[in-house]
């Protein structure tokens, strides 16, 4: 005796940005499979169409992909009520009339400080959603150290920022007729002192042509971006501060 096996398949549509729903409220978008839409079977072989349905579906912000989605409620679709979810679709993508997604892409040549405002508040939220314990940007410590000669003229001068237990060295100048004689050891030692004072357990930063001044101070490469300019390295350094416990 061959056993006829109805199957079923559904669509999902993922729609992104919304609020977020209980799987409990996809169930109200399950298929009711009745005797009068079950699609006939010819003998010996199952039906190879039948009910198809669309089963929207909302992804909070910043909590699963449109595929861990669509994963997910083939999994409960499929063990719950028996209908096998042949394909995904993503909604982006379809020309449905009722479902239509219009997303307009512009560019940006000048952003006002208003468009760069709403890009770092939503970023700024983003990371208070994922890492809620990191400290804000206004609690970052950005300085500067500073070497003069007796004149009163800089001849060497660096730049940090003290922010999530790192210290980031961004710009660091010694002027030419100065270099070779430990003016930039003095300003670089003087700055981790004041990372160490602010928490920081690491230093980082990026270098074209200091390599080797920043690894004879105890500083090892751990990313190198070739061609940018063509035909340069930029090499990013890091020294840990604070030794492991």
């Amino acid at each position: 005796m061959v056993q006829i096996r109805q199957i079923y398949f559904c669509k999902i549509l993922v729609l992104t940005g919304f609020s977020e729903l209980s799987l409990a409220t996809f169930d109200r978008f399950l298929p009711v499979a009745t005797s009068s839409n079950r699609p006939k079977a010819d003998r010996g072989h199952a039906a190879n169409t039948s009910v198809t349905c669309k089963i929207i579906c909302r992804v909070p912000p910043f909590s699963m992909s449109r595929s861990q989605t669509r994963f997910l409620i083939a999994q409960r679709i499929t063990h719950e009520h028996g209908i096998l979810c042949q394909k995904s679709y993503d909604i982006s993508k379809l020309n449905y009339r009722s479902n239509k997604v219009e997303i307009r892409i512009d560019i940006l040549d000048c952003p006002t400080d208003k468009d760069r405002g709403v890009l770092n508040n939503r970023f700024s939220e983003y990371l208070r959603i994922q890492y809620p314990n990191l400290p804000p940007e206004s609690e970052d410590k950005i300085f500067m150290v500073v070497a003069h000669d007796k004149a009163g003229d800089y001849i060497g001068a660096i730049s940090g920022n003290c922010y999530w237990d790192g210290l980031e060295i961004d710009t660091f100048w010694v002027k030419e007729s100065h270099r070779g004689k430990k003016v930039g050891s003095m300003l670089l030692e003087k700055a981790e002192t004041i990372g160490t004072n602010n928490g920081a357990v690491v230093a980082f930063l990026k270098t074209f042509d200091a390599k080797q001044f920043y690894e004879r101070h105890g500083y090892e490469v751990y990313g190198v971006l070739e061609d940018r300019p063509i035909g340069t390295n930029l090499y990013h350094l890091k020294k840990r501060l604070v030794k492991h416990a």
